[in-house]
């Protein structure tokens, strides 16, 4: 809402952009796929730097295909990216200091220390910074026609 409201100033007659139907159908065969080896083979699921694959395969491609395919896009990315960085961040470190979770894991390739608590690399990178222009590609792509 922000980013249409503020950044992304065009009339959208329909309510659901046809392309939506597959991204639907994607994120559910991911999800069935999950539940299957959860149940049939869980020793399927450790993935080695699952948080570093997962972020460059969801987050950081699908961000540089939209900024190479159009990039017009780049400066109202760049400025919700702003807005939701100062929110994010003071999230997780309000969260990380309240202990509403950790990391217990090794399996990062590094770590950010920053107002006395200590969270990996990739949180910061692909959540508190690239997860908005993440969405905003995928929103862009899926549902707003990329206009």
């Amino acid at each position: 809402m922000f980013y249409e409201y503020f950044l992304d100033k065009h009339v959208t007659k329909k309510l659901m952009h046809p392309n939506m139907k597959y991204l639907i159908v994607s994120v559910v065969v991911i999800f069935l796929a999950f539940v299957v080896s959860l149940l049939r083979a869980p020793n399927r699921l450790h993935i080695p730097y699952f948080y570093l694959t997962v972020g460059l395969t969801t987050i950081l491609i699908p961000t540089l295909i939209e900024f190479l395919k159009y990039p017009k896009f780049i400066s109202k990315f760049f400025m919700a990216t702003a807005y939701f960085f100062y929110l994010t961040f003071i999230y997780e470190v309000t969260a990380l200091k309240l202990n509403l979770w950790s990391f217990p894991g090794t399996e990062f390739i590094g770590w950010v220390s920053v107002f006395g608590v200590h969270f990996p690399a990739e949180e910061l990178v692909f959540w508190v910074i690239l997860s908005t222009m993440a969405i905003l590609s995928y929103y862009e792509f899926f549902d707003d026609g990329e206009k």
